[in-house]
């Protein structure tokens, strides 16, 4: 990778530094340039080994499985001329290295609901996008949860473009549905972890309507215990959100929560040490 770096600038050897007018001599410094008598606004380049941030592992040797608008639920999802539905995604069998991949430019309406499924940590699940362009797929789902990951670890979810509808204020929902929601509810002494949720645009309604007067929630991580006695602590570690536009929501863009349903005081339960990065 080249990087240009522009201005007055010391010569860099080995972690000496060593500004122009102390480089003089007879040493030989080999692919380093000496910068004496350059113009202050002289450029120069040189190349790094340094990797830029990774954001997710990558999933690899596993299917690979095609979603997208014109799906059929006789398709296998194998190959990109016979891509399945939405729907079809709640019954695959998923594991280490596979992808799910929405097709870039489609409007797919609908849900997906991925239960008790894990990759590896340096092998994840994959949701995420194929084919030509930069337009992401948008999935738009309505009056609920359009994206749902229960009890699931090693997962990533990138590249997509995720909407709802959303239910009115007036019409009380609780928990608000959520665009993109990993749920880990009554998880007992199970521990899970590595999610990864990075540049998508989540947002709410793209119905004339106002989207800030409907109870809709972004990107959610939550879970519901009993009472305070049975809930667990670091039921859940190492949750990366990262680089997502989220937008036009009524409620919470990115949300995390706990509840105790059986609890009569205190039912919040967010600070109770069940998130852990």
């Amino acid at each position: 990778m080249k990087r240009i770096l522009k201005g007055t600038l010391p010569v860099i050897m080995a972690g000496v530094i060593c500004f122009s007018t102390a480089c003089s001599g007879s040493k030989d410094y080999g692919k380093y340039e000496d910068v004496t008598n350059k113009a202050p606004d002289a450029s120069f380049s040189f190349e790094t080994t340094l990797n830029e941030r990774k954001l997710y592992p990558l999933s690899t040797g596993g299917k690979t499985y095609y979603v997208a608008s014109n799906g059929s639920d006789q398709n296998d999802g194998l190959s990109e001329d016979k891509p399945i539905t939405i729907d079809m995604v709640n019954v695959l069998e998923l594991g280490a290295g596979d992808s799910v991949l929405f097709k870039k430019g489609d409007y797919i309406e609908g849900a997906m609901y991925v239960n008790a499924k894990s990759g590896t940590a340096d092998n994840p699940i994959t949701f995420a996008s194929y084919g030509e362009g930069n337009e992401r797929p948008h999935i738009h789902g309505d009056k609920g949860d359009v994206l749902t990951f229960s009890k699931c670890s090693n997962i990533v979810v990138r590249d997509l473009e995720v909407s709802m509808d959303g239910i009115p204020f007036s019409v009380q929902l609780n928990p608000a549905p959520s665009c993109i929601n990993f749920q880990y509810s009554y998880a007992g002494k199970t521990q899970y972890e590595n999610i990864y949720v990075v540049n998508n645009d989540v947002h709410g309604t793209d119905k004339d309507d106002i989207p800030t007067e409907k109870s809709v929630m972004g990107i959610s991580v939550s879970s519901t215990e009993r009472n305070a006695a049975s809930s667990p602590k670091e039921m859940l570690k190492n949750v990366y959100i990262y680089q997502n536009i989220v937008h036009d929501l009524g409620r919470s863009g990115i949300h995390t929560a706990g509840w105790l349903d059986k609890e009569e005081n205190n039912q919040n339960n967010a600070c109770m040490d069940l998130y852990k990065n």
